[in-house]
């Protein structure tokens, strides 16, 4: 999973990840 810290530093790559 990823943390809330992680998701600040690469939203972008939270983006795709949470969409997949």
């Amino acid at each position: 999973m990823i943390s809330k810290n992680e998701t600040i530093k690469s939203p972008r790559l939270v983006a795709p990840i949470q969409t997949a």
